[in-house]
């Protein structure tokens, strides 16, 4: 069997995954999560050393390509630095020249430009059972791309040697995973409202509140869970990139196709459209004039879910402009974050959100003090330029379940291959 026709078999692809899995750079630093402010000299130094040591120990160097980058902050001490704010001190850490710690630069990346997806986790010490510490995820945007493009091989079992008794299968387990139908739940809260004289009368004001907190929070769980992007999501995004696709990128026909595949992924899920990215002066007042405009229309027509109940996440789709373009920590972190949790509060945990309601007291217990309201993920997407891409590019935006970090899009590809193998 010649190579071309290998590597379109289970054993082929098997190996090729294989091998995307060995340039994966994975780290653990131990280390409380602070600001670049706060974190001492000899901190960054250790942290620094630490991520050279082990890129040395391995035989491997800095990223000169595209990458997708996982951060997940633990935190133990009091007060910890929200979650933007970690980023912006980490991500410098790992390429900035730093002459004042030591003579290290470029370190992880040349550039932060490079990064084309970031997901940042936020771990609080909820429970007391943290260990303070930074893990990173790194691969190159390639592999990515050629690990979605093997997802999507497994659940339509398109591979030169498929077996035909293993059809649907994953198709199957992804129906498995999708969400109930709990429309029955708005009737009961309806109900419950309409009722709420009667009901206090009967069971008392403490019983009305609880059933009244149980079927928001039902709602807000179903609402923001529904927002998500799938496999079938992340193929129409980026289908155009798959190595299998290079050949039709200048096929009329396909980039068509692809273009039109792109807006299932708006229609299916609850998107913001922020309009065009900041790439001229002015432009960060515009697109901060439009997000609270539109965040507080969503609060007026949703009263259903505020306060919030369940912890928040959001997923920000960026199409850079042609010129003058941010990356994405900026992008989060100057434009969308902060305005994010200033108006929609969302709680930073499950803690803050027991210790809100009286008749959940008795089972809290504070370990950690820490901002009320902070996002506990993102994920930002940079997708490709397309020739018909908007001149000045476009940024979109959904909010999601914070209460599922782990279903973040990397997991959600790598759920599946696992499953598979």
């Amino acid at each position: 069997m010649i190579r071309t026709e290998y590597i379109e078999t289970t054993d082929g692809q098997k190996n090729l995954l294989n091998r995307r899995f060995l340039r994966e750079i994975r780290f653990v630093i131990k280390q409380e999560p602070k600001t670049k402010k706060s974190l001492k000299k000899e901190d960054k130094r250790y942290f620094r050393k630490a991520i050279k040591e082990h890129l040395d120990k391995n035989n491997r160097r800095a990223y000169r390509s595209d990458i997708i980058l996982q951060i997940d902050y633990y935190t133990t001490e009091n007060n910890p630095p929200p979650l933007q704010t970690l980023s912006k001190n980490y991500l410098d850490l790992l390429h900035k020249p730093m002459t004042e710690v030591d003579n290290l630069e470029g370190i992880l990346f040349k550039d932060d430009s490079q990064i084309k997806i970031l997901i940042a986790n936020y771990h609080l010490n909820e429970y007391g059972n943290n260990k303070p510490q930074i893990r990173i995820n790194t691969s190159t945007l390639k592999s990515f791309y050629e690990d979605i493009s093997l997802a999507y091989r497994i659940i339509r079992n398109d591979f030169r040697d498929k077996d035909y008794s293993n059809d649907y299968k994953f198709e199957e387990d992804l129906r498995d995973e999708d969400l109930d139908d709990n429309s029955d739940v708005y009737n009961d809260y309806n109900d419950l409202l309409k009722n709420q004289v009667a009901i206090k009368e009967t069971f008392g004001e403490q019983y009305f509140l609880a059933r009244k907190f149980l079927y928001k929070k039902e709602i807000q769980e179903h609402y923001l869970s529904s927002n998500r992007i799938n496999i079938y999501g992340l193929v129409h995004l980026f289908q155009s990139e798959f190595s299998d696709n290079k050949k039709y990128k200048d096929d009329k026909r396909f980039v068509k196709i692809w273009d039109s595949t792109k807006n299932y992924v708006f229609l299916a899920s609850d998107f913001f459209d922020l309009g065009k990215a900041p790439s001229d002066d002015g432009d960060s007042k515009i697109l901060k004039t439009q997000l609270r405009k539109q965040l507080n229309e969503f609060k007026k027509k949703n009263p259903v879910l505020f306060p919030f109940l369940v912890p928040l996440s959001i997923i920000v789709l960026f199409v850079p402009p042609k010129r003058n373009i941010v990356d994405l920590d900026n992008l989060a972190r100057n434009y969308i974050v902060p305005f994010l949790n200033d108006i929609l509060k969302p709680p930073a945990s499950h803690s803050k959100i027991i210790m809100d309601f009286s008749f959940f007291k008795e089972d809290s217990e504070i370990h950690q003090k820490y901002h009320p309201n902070s996002l506990t993920n993102y994920q930002l997407l940079q997708l490709p330029r397309q020739d018909n891409s908007p001149e000045n590019g476009e940024i979109k935006f959904v909010l999601t379940n914070g209460d599922t970090i782990y279903k973040n899009i990397r997991n959600t590809v790598d759920d599946i291959i696992r499953k598979w193998e």
